[in-house]
């Protein structure tokens, strides 16, 4: 069909209100452990701009919580070829990026300890 245009696929995308119900997850203890994990997991992902496929990377030992907030080192492995070097991508999420709720990435990230 002539002139017909394709809809383009973009990325869903976290709204703000939705940001927040997830912070207010974290922080409730009357939610099951693993919803305030996942929660948790969103609101970093969202904070630090992670795009769809870079949680594969975030290494536990990589990821540091800190007076100034969670940094930590996504690291990627290159596909082809032998000795190929690991691509490495900083993160950073301060402790003062908040919606309602300032205890969200301690609390979560005392989850995931």
């Amino acid at each position: 069909m002539r002139g017909a245009t394709e809809p383009k696929k973009k990325a869903p995308q976290t709204t703000l209100t939705l940001l927040a119900a997830y912070e207010v997850v974290v922080v409730n203890p009357q939610r099951p452990r693993c919803q305030r994990m996942f929660a948790w997991y969103r609101c970093v992902r969202c904070w630090a701009a992670v795009r769809f496929d870079d949680h594969r990377g975030m290494l536990p030992q990589l990821v540091h919580l800190l007076p100034s907030g969670l940094r930590g080192t996504l690291v990627r492995t290159k596909a082809t070829g032998a000795g190929k070097k690991r691509g490495q991508l900083d993160i950073i999420v301060g402790r003062e990026v908040y919606i309602c709720e300032p205890k969200w990435l301690s609390e979560g990230w005392a989850l995931w300890k």
